[in-house]
């Protein structure tokens, strides 16, 4: 099933620009990574005790995805997709109205 489109931003000249110039660097600019740990103790704790008081199981994964689209309906303008291609120095932004998260598993 496709994801319906909200709208599509098409690149102007000037996010033209500084997308090529972006994509130039990243091939030949070494690249420092940073990563964040977010701190959800106090998510988790409330979990837990949502958990204990409830007759019924809600696994956490269940409600950090709860919180994720919660989010993503709160801030509408993240739940888009990025397309450039620097040949043509052609680019646009998608924006979608459904949102769909994937959770990755590892499994043997």
């Amino acid at each position: 099933m496709a994801k319906r489109e909200r709208n599509v931003l098409r690149f102007n000249i000037q996010r033209k620009i500084v997308a090529n110039m972006t994509t130039a660097s990243w091939r030949h600019i070494p690249h420092v990574s940073y990563i964040y740990e977010a701190d959800i103790t106090d998510f988790l704790e409330a979990y837990q005790k949502f958990d204990e008081e409830t007759p019924y199981h809600i696994t956490f994964n269940t409600v950090m995805l709860k919180a994720l689209s919660e989010g993503i309906k709160a801030a509408p303008r993240i739940n888009a997709h990025m397309h450039f291609e620097p040949k043509l120095v052609r680019g646009k932004l998608t924006f979608y109205d459904n949102i769909d998260i994937s959770v990755p598993w590892t499994l043997p």
